[in-house]
């Protein structure tokens, strides 16, 4: 069990739209045996999908991350678009973590300071 201050966080959610012509091997398949190798795998549950339409309902975590993803969208409404979805499925007071490339950063600061 994953514990952070006493309490446990369960299950964690993870989205990918599996194309392996930007990710050699990526796959459901793959990913499961990552989580099976870090012994993650009862405690994560995982959906091929977008993070243009994220299949969450509004306020659903605590913490939404995206990590290296969102500059592979090619113009700048969708990557907006992407920002809001993020934000969509945080609760209100909660944490958005979003590592990708230098290039993108500004259109996600700004898309943040608007909403």
């Amino acid at each position: 069990m994953i514990f952070r201050l006493g309490r446990s966080i369960l299950p964690v959610y993870g989205i990918d739209i599996f194309n392996s012509l930007d990710q050699t091997s990526n796959s459901p398949f793959a990913t499961f045996q990552n989580l099976y190798a870090a012994d993650l795998l009862d405690y994560s549950v995982l959906h091929t999908a977008s993070f243009l339409d994220l299949p969450f309902s509004d306020d659903s975590f605590s913490l939404t991350t995206s990590s290296l993803a969102i500059h592979n969208v090619t113009n700048t409404e969708d990557r907006q678009r992407a920002i809001r979805e993020c934000a969509r499925v945080t609760k209100a007071g909660g944490w958005i973590l979003i590592v990708d490339l230098k290039g993108s950063v500004s259109i996600y600061e700004n898309t943040l300071k608007e909403l």
